[in-house]
């Protein structure tokens, strides 16, 4: 582990400068090309209209790792006036939909972070728009734009000035282009798609050893499950298919990185014994982000088979540790500076399926990982095991654990701004039951670190009922346990109750 940086150079690495208007800009260019494309594409008749522009066929799930993620099902927006027997053609409405919600959190513990500021009663009640725009193009290529924004009202009422600039940056407002891409067949047997997407071919639920392709929303910890953390990465992606095996082969131009807590958050790492003041500055020293023609990307190719009751895959991948790592002498500060390390990582993964029970492993070697006081670089094994039950109506259990060794450990690396471990085991035990017709879902997570939680764990109990199609009520309550790594040292005050309505169109 190292001090993560600043907010901002966490913030400048995955996004450009000036964000939000370029991001805008994007998206109003991306928006206009479509209406563009979908003028050209349309033949005149109202019939052809609608099957030029009607709604995505609605498609079976299938496996993360088995082609391209599923899209919703659109349906053909028909309605003729009566007793005419004439269809209107389609509107902006048919291809549009989104969700705007209220979320809030309330912090029943009392308690100040590293930088002094207070956090108690009420610290989050943001208010989230988000849109994204669905059609068809020509032929089979279709077209999805996607992005939110929100604003959290919480630090105006606990006053801005009480709170870090870094945690002002990352919390009171975001806006993010999520989903947009562009897909479609090349052939009988290949696909492409091109733009902001995610990829997932782990098989874990919890625990992340496969899944590395796209960087997580860390601002809140554990209150979110990993498939609604990962942030969307633009890569061109081509799969393509044979009989039970597919290939997929990425190529990654954007690097983006983990969004963490910043300085002033109370989920920042707070080291006994060390001041305010340093802790800031060592949280202010400056990330190089990856730079250079041929040198700024990353890449990834996985095949993966599947057959009756089991399935494997293998992949290689090359990526940017999320986690940066401190270069320089800490004597001389202005000269210091945080570093994302070029993995290269091989791995493999299955599942097993027998009568109610699904048996899943992971297994990958990374190398290039780098550490402050290492003499050299590192290579890592990573493993996980899982066993998921399905066998009682309505309930699914999942156990999973993963255990990380670094090779050549140095116990150099225990301390000073590594806080390395040569073996790191984290267990996950998730506990789902729908009750009211699957309207009610209930959740029990828990997530320990180290084989007694001496690390650290944590603890969320939620529920999500389903008010009506469109309307939905979630919340809960999560236990932070403090632990001896310095990401948990003093989180033990950070028990929260949360609670997020969401209305959907």
């Amino acid at each position: 582990m190292s001090l993560p940086p600043s907010a901002g150079a966490r913030r400048d690495a995955s996004r450009p400068p000036a964000s939000l208007v370029v991001a805008l800009g994007l998206g109003l260019l991306g928006f206009l090309l479509v209406l563009a494309l979908l003028l050209i594409a349309a033949p005149a008749g109202a019939d052809e209209l609608d099957d030029i522009l009607g709604g995505f066929e609605e498609e079976e799930e299938e496996d993360v790792f088995g082609g391209f993620d599923d899209d919703p099902d659109f349906g053909d927006a028909d309605s003729g006036g009566e007793g005419e027997g004439l269809e209107a053609g389609p509107t902006i409405r048919d291809y549009l939909s989104g969700d705007i919600s209220l979320s809030t959190s309330y912090n029943y513990i009392p308690h100040y972070s590293s930088s002094g500021t207070y956090y108690g009663n009420i610290q989050k009640l943001r208010t989230k728009l988000r849109l994204q725009f669905d059609a068809d193009l020509f032929a089979d290529w279709k077209v999805r734009l996607s992005s939110y924004a929100f604003y959290d009202f919480a630090y105006l009422i606990h006053h801005r000035s009480n709170y870090t600039p870094q945690v002002l940056d990352i919390y009171e407002w975001d806006y993010q282009v999520t989903d947009n891409y562009f897909e479609g067949s090349l052939h009988d047997r290949i696909d492409l798609k091109i733009g902001r997407q995610v990829v997932n071919w782990g098989r874990s639920e919890s625990l992340r050893v496969l899944d590395v392709i796209n960087p997580l929303d860390l601002r809140d910890p554990g209150i979110q499950d990993i498939e609604d953390l990962r942030l969307s990465t633009t890569m061109i992606r081509v799969g393509g298919f044979y009989g039970p095996w597919s290939l997929t082969a990425l190529a990654i131009p954007e690097i983006r990185f983990d969004i963490v807590p910043p300085f002033g958050s109370d989920f920042f790492p707070s080291l006994p014994g060390v001041p305010p003041e340093l802790l800031q500055a060592l949280a202010s020293i400056p990330t190089r982000s990856p730079e250079g023609f041929g040198k700024a990307w990353e890449g990834g190719v996985n095949i993966t088979g599947i057959f009756s009751g089991w399935d494997i895959s293998l992949q290689a991948v090359t990526y940017f540790n999320d986690v940066a790592h401190l270069e320089g002498d800490l004597l001389q500060l202005e000269r210091a500076r945080f570093e994302h390390a070029r993995l290269w990582q091989v791995g493999a993964g299955g599942n097993y399926t027998w009568g109610s029970w699904l048996f899943k492993a992971e297994l990958a070697y990374i190398d290039g990982l780098e550490f402050f006081a290492a003499s050299d670089s590192k290579s890592r094994i990573d493993f996980m095991a899982g066993v998921e039950y399905y066998g009682w109506n309505n309930i699914n259990i999942v156990f999973e654990i993963a255990n990380r060794h670094i090779n050549d450990f140095e116990r150099s690396m225990e301390r000073g701004f590594d806080w390395a471990k040569e073996n790191s085991l984290e267990m996950s035990l998730r506990f789902t039951w729908d009750l009211l017709n699957q309207n009610l879902h209930l959740t029990l997570l828990a997530t320990a670190f180290g084989e007694q939680a001496q690390f650290g764990s944590f603890v969320r109990l939620s529920a999500s009922y389903d008010v009506m199609d469109a309307l939905n009520v979630d919340g809960g309550i999560i236990f932070y346990q403090e632990g001896d790594d310095p990401f948990w040292q003093e989180i033990g005050d950070n028990d929260r109750l949360f609670l997020a309505v969401k209305y959907s169109f």
